[in-house]
């Protein structure tokens, strides 16, 4: 197995592919930028990231419910600290590494196996469910308001079906035969953890609305849906896509794809680039900030099996 420096060296060379593939773009039209006029708005850019802060709570606590509903003995702290760390994991290849960097962190709490596998495959299970229902409900929306292009429609249609038929049919599967150990334990979990889910996808998508509105140009009008519509699908791809670290280049292509019948392609690349720099500077700073987090804050039991 390549080792951690390798993966991060990888996710690194990935990473400059990705700056360097949208600065190309944008140098390429630079004649066409000229003919618009910038602006930069802090009060939105604060917003964007009281957004995306907010999309990072709601996605931790899910992971820290889902524990708590196996009646493990784990601190929000501990359980916070434990997702935002492992959640480091998906910029390394393959992206289960987020999966097993979860996991890790919660066997350093002396959490049994079965509990950890359950709390963080069934969190990543409710996010792909979550995120693709919530795409697939946009993008119907703006279906209905003739917003969405022929083409996109028609990619992006079969693909959230299919991912949200198995998510359901995976679901289902764990509600219908759930373990002996907690036989409600599924029900009650997806009644309390998928609004939050919800909240989640959506101070997400609000995060990124707010962003783009920051980055402000003339002539360009933003839609709410819109923005939110590819914002969201993005993302359910970068998870399904689970070979790329940080569904790195996947995402932006995402972006591209969905936004280009909307926007002139140096912008899309524009906001696709600030929106990966801002939300992976607000991980690492996160992160730093749970590492000093030490000592009984974060030291967690397992209370039944």
């Amino acid at each position: 197995m390549p080792s951690t420096r390798f993966r991060s060296r990888i996710f690194l060379i990935l990473f400059c592919l990705v700056v360097g593939g949208m600065g190309y773009i944008i140098v390429r039209h630079v004649h066409q930028i000229r003919t618009y006029r910038f602006a930069l708005h802090p009060p939105m850019l604060v917003l964007a990231v009281f957004f995306f802060a907010l999309n990072f709570l709601f996605t931790h606590t899910v992971f820290y419910l889902y524990c708590r509903f196996q009646q493990v003995s784990i601190p929000y702290i501990g359980a916070l600290k434990a997702s935002v760390l492992g959640g480091l994991g998906k910029y390394v290849p393959i992206k289960v590494g987020t999966v097993i960097g979860k996991y890790m962190l919660l066997k350093v709490h002396n959490i049994r196996s079965r509990q950890a596998w359950r709390a963080v495959g069934f969190e990543t299970i409710t996010f792909i469910f979550s995120g693709t229902l919530l795409a697939w409900s946009f993008m119907r929306s703006l279906q209905k308001q003739a917003l969405l292009a022929p083409e996109v429609s028609n990619l992006s249609g079969p693909l959230l079906g299919a991912v949200l038929v198995l998510a359901c049919l995976f679901l289902l599967g764990l509600v219908a035969f759930p373990p002996k150990a907690a036989p409600r334990f599924y029900l009650s979990a997806l009644a309390v953890v998928l609004p939050l889910a919800f909240l989640s996808w959506l101070s997400g998508a609000a995060g990124f609305y707010c962003l783009a509105k920051a980055i402000d140009v003339s002539q360009l009008q933003h839609n709410f849906f819109v923005l939110s519509f590819a914002f969201v699908v993005s993302y359910v791809v970068g998870f399904i896509v689970i070979f790329m670290p940080g569904g790195i280049g996947i995402r932006e292509g995402a972006l591209i794809v969905t936004l280009k019948p909307f926007y002139p392609l140096w912008y899309i690349s524009i906001l696709a680039l600030a929106c990966r720099i801002l939300l992976t500077l607000m991980e690492l700073v996160t992160a730093f900030a749970f590492i000093r987090v030490k000592g009984s804050q974060t030291t967690g039991s397992v209370t039944d099996g």
